[in-house]
């Protein structure tokens, strides 16, 4: 509770980018932290060196460690159903699989040049929390390449992988029919979608409208990008999911 008042304080804009609540679901990206395999400090930090290291290491000890984790967690909840969620995850398919080899993923896609920007934004506001000295063409430069990176690394696992295995979640699709997206999310896990199910989940979406914290702005060019090079540089991802552009 402390924790979210003071990033309310320090960053009352970031709300309308990632809201953050005591309760809340967050992202598991936090696990890693614990042994130090996390990409949360290059973030919420300009860390270069430790980028570096971090994309070289082999991440099988940090799954298995994170498997711990989560054992631990589901020991005190065995009833329990875990939905993971990380971009991080994408640089890892391999490991996950090694680790986890009954895990089905979602993926989920939106037009990259939304998504590279939004990042950004999101991570500028993050250093901004940190420090004084905030560099947003360093920024667009560092994750835009570990943007392509994870979706390069996610497409070559695919390709060795059972397709059964993944299920894929296009931004537009969820946004027109959330309902009907978190049903078909249901029936690839085989989990029965109720009538009880299907009144949380309305209640959610009315609860919680787009927005809701603020309209988040961004644009490529504050990042020192722009759409043709980002277009260019994820067109393969583009057209292997069939995504569709979201204009301006």
């Amino acid at each position: 509770m402390t924790a979210s008042r003071a990033l309310r304080y320090m960053a009352p804009d970031f709300f309308a980018i990632h809201p953050v609540g005591p309760l809340d679901p967050e992202e598991d990206c936090l696990l890693f932290d614990y042994d130090f395999w996390s990409t949360v400090p290059e973030a919420t930090m300009r860390v270069p060196s430790f980028s570096r290291w971090l994309e070289e290491q082999d991440h099988t000890p940090a799954y298995e460690h994170y498997k711990k984790v989560l054992q631990y967690l589901y020991w005190q909840n065995p009833r329990g159903r875990w939905i993971l969620k990380t971009p991080q995850h994408m640089e890892h398919f391999d490991e996950i699989f090694r680790v986890f080899p009954n895990a089905r993923i979602i993926q989920t896609h939106r037009d990259p040049s939304k998504v590279v920007a939004s990042f950004c934004s999101m991570v500028s506001h993050a250093y901004g929390i940190f420090s004084d000295r905030v560099d947003p063409v360093e920024i667009g430069r560092h994750w835009s390449r570990k943007a392509l990176n994870m979706v390069t690394h996610s497409i070559d696992i695919r390709e060795q992988v059972d397709a059964g295995r993944f299920m894929d979640v296009q931004y537009h699709e969820l946004m027109a029919d959330p309902i009907g997206t978190v049903r078909r999310i249901y029936g690839f896990l085989g989990i029965p979608f109720t009538a009880r199910t299907e009144s949380t989940v309305r209640r959610w979406v009315r609860d919680n409208p787009q927005h809701k914290h603020g309209k988040h702005s961004y644009r490529l060019e504050d990042f020192g990008l722009s759409r043709s090079e980002v277009e260019k540089s994820f067109a393969a991802y583009r057209t292997r999911f069939n995504i569709p552009g979201e204009g301006a």
